[in-house]
């Protein structure tokens, strides 16, 4: 599906394919704790050397990459 194709095009990069981080400065996407809502607050505004999402995803999108990385925990 969409959601999957952007994961991996914008995500996997430093989050990994399985949610695995593949940088030091990714976090793990498999052991985090965040809720729905904190997921969407950092994709959109980014966080440590992730850069902000909400000038280049729309809401939908961002919303729908918040749900999929449900399936790494």
């Amino acid at each position: 599906n969409d959601i999957d194709q952007i994961y991996r095009y914008k995500c996997s990069i430093c989050h990994g394919k399985q949610g695995l981080s593949v940088i030091d400065s990714a976090p793990d996407l498999v052991s985090s704790q965040l809720s729905f809502e904190e997921r969407v607050a950092i994709i959109l505004d980014g966080r440590g050397t992730m850069p902000p999402q909400k000038d280049v995803l729309d809401m939908p999108t961002i919303r729908g990459l918040a749900v999929f990385i449900d399936r790494f925990e």
